[in-house]
């Protein structure tokens, strides 16, 4: 397939390694609102086409380029393309949220349901991450408020995200040496074969205001931050899950993906760059019992030490490690948190009453492209992603996970159950 020609474009140009890993696996960010109260269809269009306007990334195509040329290894070569003459973009209905947005298919999509009245904003990861989202997602709820109360919004056209490693580059940032190797115990041989995607099914939990408030309590009280605690909560219910007999420890990688923008100098706005979320890798000897608060002071410990070190901002430029080389077979999570939410503005009558976050992907190129290589797994196919956020008072985390319909149910439960043990003071 040959990229569009010149005159149809407005901007175009290569994805990135770093946004090249989320296009090859059709990577889908979705923020799904519960809606009460009346929701007029024509203004949600309206200021879907105003976002739109005002976001020119969100009208593009992911174009492969003539060649063969990769640019990672196993890789397509894509091209982002904004058009000059974009396609109308009318809402569809919600009738599978575990879409995923391909290249040469839109980048965002607009959907609503009834029975509850639900609107999803779905967006490709090779453009935003979920900070970015959020800002789509909000910016479009103020839009429709302002039609809604007959006024016309004013908008201003934003440019294209940058990648991150473009941002980094203008800011002296260079690749040097990867994580530190912090693996001390014995990871179990048992663990099922990533050689096939499981299913992946998206649970949550929500915790009462109060008892968010007493959790936030809690990390004062120990010197820790509420991320610490649900990361050290995450650490300890993989743990529990595991399909490993006995109590010993086993190094569990829990992710803290780090929103650098403001972090670099100078600061990057949001809608200025796709992906910029530094990893942070903490490794964890967890057993069954440990205390999750413990759990989480360690792993916020090393993020702290690796942002220090400049890894954190490092490991967008450590991409192709991750598909070049085989990694060592250890359970890992994700812990990525949004953080406090700004109250979404919505008109008068109409309330959002619950948001939901889910992440999805399609597995089997990256599979394919794995086995190709000679690898026989590979750590994200059993990867369960915590997305963390607190709205309206009430600490939210969305979680996916491959255990099955009944373990999954298990695993929500002792999952809230450890959060509101951290609760209590003790």
């Amino acid at each position: 397939m040959k990229p569009e020609t010149s005159p149809t474009r407005a901007f175009a140009r290569p994805l990135s390694s770093f946004e090249s890993y989320f296009a090859v696996t059709s990577a889908t960010i979705w923020v799904t609102d519960e809606v009460v109260g009346p929701l007029d269809l024509d203004r949600l269009r309206a200021a879907w086409d105003l976002v739109r306007r005002a976001h020119p990334v969100l009208t593009a195509r992911l174009v492969p380029t003539d060649g063969d040329e990769e640019s990672v290894a196993g890789l397509r070569r894509l091209e982002l393309v904004v058009p000059a003459r974009p396609e109308t973009a009318p809402i569809g209905r919600i009738d599978d949220e575990t879409l995923t947005l391909g290249a040469g298919g839109p980048v965002a999509r607009l959907s609503v349901g009834t029975d509850p009245t639900r609107v999803a904003l779905a967006c490709h990861h090779a453009i935003a991450d979920g900070r970015l989202v959020q800002f789509w997602h909000d910016e479009l709820w103020s839009y429709y408020t302002e039609l809604a109360a007959g006024r016309t919004p004013a908008i201003r056209p934003h440019p294209v995200p940058r990648s991150p490693e473009a941002l980094l580059g203008e800011r002296g940032v260079v690749r040097t040496a990867g994580p530190p190797n912090r693996l001390g115990h014995a990871t179990p041989t048992n663990l099922p074969s990533g050689r096939a995607a499981p299913p992946v099914r998206w649970r949550q939990v929500r915790l009462r205001a109060a008892d968010t408030t007493a959790l936030l309590a809690t990390a004062r009280r120990r010197g820790q931050t509420v991320h610490s605690l649900v990361a050290g909560v995450a650490g300890v219910a993989t743990r529990r899950f595991l399909p490993i007999e006995g109590d010993r420890p086993i190094d569990i990688n829990v992710v803290s993906p780090v929103d650098i923008r403001p972090r670099l100098d100078p600061p990057v706005p949001v809608w200025a760059g796709t992906n910029i979320l530094g990893m942070a890798n903490a490794v964890v000897a967890v057993d069954p019992g440990s205390d999750p608060a413990d759990v989480g002071a360690v792993v916020t410990g090393q993020l702290a030490a690796d942002l220090a070190a400049g890894v954190v901002h490092q490991s967008f430029l450590h991409m192709a490690d991750t598909v070049d080389r085989p990694r060592p077979l250890v359970p890992r999570t994700i812990t990525t948190n949004l953080g406090v939410l700004a109250p979404t503005p919505t008109p008068l009558e109409t309330t959002i009453t619950d948001l939901r976050y889910a992440l999805r992907f399609d597995w089997a190129p990256l599979v394919a492209m794995m086995t190709a290589a000679g690898h026989t797994d590979h750590p994200l196919l059993r990867t369960s992603v915590h997305m963390i956020h607190t709205r309206a008072g009430r600490l939210g985390v969305d979680f996916s996970t491959s255990l099955s319909e009944e373990r999954a149910d298990r695993y929500a439960a002792e999952f809230e159950a450890l959060l509101l043990g951290l609760t209590t003071p003790g």
